[in-house]
């Protein structure tokens, strides 16, 4: 009877260093000498002996670790008794004794005799023994590893077979298996259909030309790691998908794995979250969020060649008392009426969206007059429907240019429209009031100062820039020093002026490259200084909207980097996220060029706004600075905290570590260091200084 190698692997429970013996052809007294010789060297041997072939027979019903045969002995039965052996287990090492080894030498070479040794000779026995051990216990651990890939493999099958993922498998360009979600993917019935069937047939006809350079490296065992490409079904239409390369094995044959995502299916889920992230459920308008992301994004562009942009804000200014008069339910349906009428009258005018609960927002598009938009509106209004509730609704619209003063933020133009808004309230309603500026206002405000802008001029000839640091200091045990790298500028009073104060006229005037070197160079010969001294002194420099579109900027921070023996990663850049917004191409080339650098990037104004979770997903970001509208009531307020502490959460789970700035008292330490916020920055943590002296104690 055979022993199979399974068999074999299950004999071996009983003990690694247990040894059985089955032994032909010796005398017992023989017997128990080997034994004896080989238990004494450390093997532990348990020895059944055969007389005859009779006893053979019987012996070879259970597994063996080892034969042991007397050739001289076994006389003529010598060739009967080995075949009966290897007839039993071909794997089993055998060892032959022979007095006369060139009679027996042919018999040991038929079959695969692992030595022949002679007789009497217990050393070469036990060290015979000794080497067949080893490979034994090597033999039994490449059972036990091939049992473990072929089930390995059984797993992958099933795994592969039930994919919801296309899997396919290619070799020299050739379809050689598939799956079912490949066959259902590309409508065919079985398997059968492919065997044969080039890739190239799935692509789409105008991409082959680009998808034959990929075949060749796959051929040629290149990497060739995923390519976006347009593929063909059975029933002729295309889609575009994924497709992720990687080196395979089927029936030990090398070939290529094809993982196919239909990127269609993916595109059509990210447009419907799309959707209903961005309008509002009940009105179907665009909501508050994405307004504000709309608003955003035409601030950035804002320039003195683009026309000015106009946005009105709309409400009904009597809702309250419709609803206490007629009750919620016609109030709401009220609501859906203004809607409608709202987005057919606007249809061509621009972006409509619902921005509170009885609150309108239009941003024109270029070239709509602002006030024959906001009349039309409340001509349009006024003559709903016939079946409308009968009440007499009051509407008033405010209207905030973007021309006039500086505007800096989306927030500065809804404020504008809000404060216009309630002026058209305060007259009554069912009218519109355009937001105007005193002289004054317009003279503080347009950014351009004809003094400061010769200020500027002469600020780094004559030295009249200075840097000051206000440290941000970890909350969760962070030993290193963070501070702050802020500007000054000196007038001729011997004054100094803050950022706000000159940087407008700076970026108008075509400084602002200037003065970013300037920073980088003084900033980082200063950390140079510092960290001579031992200190573990990392500084946040920020970076100008200018700097980010400048690829020589990045260059001179390296320049910079060498010459002061200055490290990357003691420095973070701070880059304001509308900048990020206005330039994403550039500003992404800027942070990649950075992070090649290990210099850390942090973006400002950080809030739970689908605009920065999407800064987050297209950008390598290290910190961000919350923005300080999330910390108005947070020391009083549990919902804010609340909300803080979920958005903080959210962000640290992605590695991304949290600055909250402008702390000025006690209670609101206490609340950020509950939330789990990784920094504060602010004066009752210690106010800008000329000197990195923080002090642990201040604030409290």
């Amino acid at each position: 009877m055979a022993v199979s190698a399974d068999t074999m692997l299950k004999a071996v429970e009983h003990g690694a260093n247990t040894l059985s013996l089955l032994v032909y052809g010796c005398s017992l007294s023989d017997t128990d000498a080997y034994v004896k010789t080989l238990r004494n060297h450390g093997l532990a041997i348990h020895a059944d002996r055969a007389a005859n072939l009779a006893q053979l027979g019987e012996r070879l019903d259970a597994a063996y670790d080892f034969y042991l045969v007397n050739c001289d002995l076994a006389g003529d039965d010598c060739q009967v008794v080995l075949e009966n052996l290897r007839q039993a287990s071909e794997y089993t090492p055998l060892l032959l004794l022979s007095g006369d080894p060139a009679t027996h030498l042919p018999l040991a070479q038929e079959f695969n005799a692992r030595d022949l040794l002679p007789p009497k000779d217990e050393q070469r026995l036990q060290f015979a023994m000794h080497r067949e051990f080893r490979d034994l216990l090597a033999h039994r651990e490449l059972l036990r590893l091939q049992q473990r890939l072929q089930e390995a493999e059984q797993r992958c099958s099933a795994l592969i077979h039930s994919s919801r993922d296309a899997i396919a498998y290619v070799h020299e360009g050739m379809h050689v298996g598939a799956n079912p979600g490949y066959l259902a993917m590309f409508g065919f019935g079985d398997e059968s259909e492919l065997e044969g069937l080039p890739l190239m047939d799935l692509i789409a006809p105008e991409e082959r030309a680009r998808f034959k350079t990929v075949l060749r490296k796959i051929s040629g065992n290149d990497s060739a790691d995923r390519l976006e490409v347009a593929c063909i079904r059975g029933d002729g239409r295309t889609f575009r998908a994924l497709m992720e390369f990687t080196p395979s094995q089927v029936d030990d044959e090398p070939c290529t794995q094809i993982i196919i995502r239909d990127q269609s299916q993916f595109q059509d889920l990210e447009n419907r979250i799309e959707e209903l992230t961005s309008r509002d459920a009940h009105t179907g308008l665009y909501n508050r969020s994405f307004m504000m992301e709309r608003i955003e994004a035409q601030v950035a562009r804002l320039d003195d060649k683009r026309p000015p942009m106009h946005l009105l804000l709309l409400t009904v200014s009597n809702c309250a008392e419709i609803c206490h008069n007629h009750g919620v339910e016609l109030s709401e349906s009220l609501l859906q009426i203004f809607s409608r009428r709202l987005s057919e009258l606007t249809e061509e005018m621009g972006t409509l969206a619902r921005f509170g609960d009885h609150d309108f927002a239009l941003l024109l598009g270029p070239n709509q007059d602002p006030r024959e938009a906001a009349q039309q509106l409340l001509d349009g209004l006024a003559a709903l429907p016939g079946d409308a509730p009968p009440v007499d609704p009051i509407f008033s619209i405010g209207i905030s240019p973007s021309n006039g003063p500086m505007v800096l933020s989306a927030g500065d133009l809804v404020n504008r429209a809000l404060r216009a808004r309630h002026q058209a309230e305060s007259q009554g309603g069912n009218c519109f009031v355009l937001y105007e500026s005193v002289e004054e206002a317009v003279d503080a405000s347009s950014g351009f100062d004809p003094d400061v802008s010769r200020l500027i001029e002469r600020a780094v000839p004559e030295e009249r820039l200075r840097l000051v640091y206000q440290p941000i200091v970890s909350l969760q045990g962070d030993a290193r020093e963070n501070y702050s790298v802020l500007l000054r500028l000196s007038n001729d009073q011997g004054q100094e002026l803050r950022p706000a104060e000159f940087l407008e006229t700076a970026r108008e005037t075509g400084h602002m490259i200037e003065i970013d070197r300037w920073v980088i160079q003084h900033a980082l010969a200063e950390l140079s200084r510092q960290r001579e001294h031992g200190r573990k002194v990392n500084f946040v420099i920020t970076l100008s909207r200018e700097a980010l579109s400048d690829e020589s900027v990045v260059l001179w921070l390296c320049d910079c980097l060498r010459e002061y023996r200055a490290k990357g990663a003691w420095v973070t850049l701070q880059i304001r996220k509308r900048d990020i917004r206005a330039d994403l191409q550039a500003a992404r080339s800027t942070i990649e060029s950075l992070k090649k650098i290990n210099c850390k990037v942090m973006v400002d104004a950080f809030d739970d706004g689908a605009s920065s979770d999407a800064l987050l997903r297209h950008l390598p970001i290290d910190l961000v600075k919350l923005k300080p509208e999330l910390l108005d009531d947070i020391a009083t307020n549990p919902a804010s905290q609340e909300s803080l502490q979920e958005l903080n959460a959210t962000l640290q789970s992605r590695g991304v570590k949290t600055i909250a700035l402008g702390i000025e008292d006690a209670n609101t330490l206490a609340a950020l260091w509950n939330v789990g916020v990784n920094f504060v920055q602010g004066y009752f943590v210690q106010p800008p200084s000329a000197q990195l002296d923080h002090d642990d104690n201040a604030g409290s």
